[in-house]
């Protein structure tokens, strides 16, 4: 993209080197331009009357290129609200916001790992399901990948753990009955032994077409983490330490 502009509309002669005050605000909000919207917002902030405006009026200046991203067609990277200073001066603040930023949310949980030891803390969760309505569950984000996750404990340290050592997860909101067809599948009472030496007696859901909702079709075609509900708690069992499976009648 090219231009030439003459008159009130040529650039003033600034240092090119050094930042301006709206490229300084945009670097510290974490907002990176390229290209000719880069170029654009550097002409833009480096006119005279651009930079007046911004040192007397913030909010107004940072809204107009507010309106120069949506025109471009970029996500605004910030939202504005005006506030006033410990002089009761006009002051603005920048709260930051990315379309690549996920809000968290903590999920109380007991990990139980392969070396028999209970961590008692908090999952880091997303608001929002990929897949259903409500918050992200726990099986979800175990699901997801392989290899590590953060985790909370009680202690407020912020540890990674290796699915690979994690035999059971209790989870503590009913999160097993957002399931969608949670009241349709078939529920089978189980036994479980797992490689630690621990035996779960529950009820697990078969997500599966009547007649091959057996336990052995659960046993195949479920996610590696899978709900157990006994009586009076909610696991996460990790299928790959679990030892034998058996129905109860």
């Amino acid at each position: 993209m090219s231009m030439a502009l003459t008159g009130k509309h040529a650039c003033s002669k600034q240092n090119t080197g050094a930042p301006t005050p709206i490229q300084h605000l945009l670097s510290c909000a974490g907002v990176r331009l390229h290209g000719a919207l880069r170029a654009t917002v550097r002409f833009l902030s480096r006119r005279s009357e651009s930079c007046r405006t911004f040192a007397r009026k913030p909010v107004k200046a940072l809204a107009r290129l507010t309106d120069l991203l949506d025109a471009l067609g970029c996500a605004k990277p910030w939202l504005l609200k005006s506030q006033r200073n410990a002089d009761n001066h006009p002051a603005m603040a920048v709260v930051e916001f990315s379309e690549f930023r996920v809000e968290k949310q903590r999920a109380d949980a007991v990990i139980m790992l392969t070396s028999g030891i209970c961590v008692t803390g908090h999952f880091f969760i997303a608001q929002a399901s990929p897949t259903i309505n409500g918050r992200e569950r726990v099986s979800e984000l175990l699901n997801a990948e392989t290899g590590f996750f953060p985790f909370e404990d009680e202690d407020g340290e912020t540890i990674l753990y290796n699915r690979d050592h994690v035999v059971t997860v209790e989870v503590f909101d009913d999160e097993a009955r957002r399931d969608p067809g949670y009241g349709l599948a078939t529920a089978r009472t189980v036994s479980v032994l797992l490689s630690n030496g621990q035996r779960l007696q529950g009820s697990v859901r078969v997500y599966r077409p009547f007649g091959r909702d057996r336990l052995s079709d659960w046993a195949r075609h479920a996610p590696r983490f899978r709900y157990l509900e006994t009586t009076h708690a909610t696991f996460l069992v990790n299928v790959d330490h679990i030892v034998d499976a058996r129905e109860v009648t």
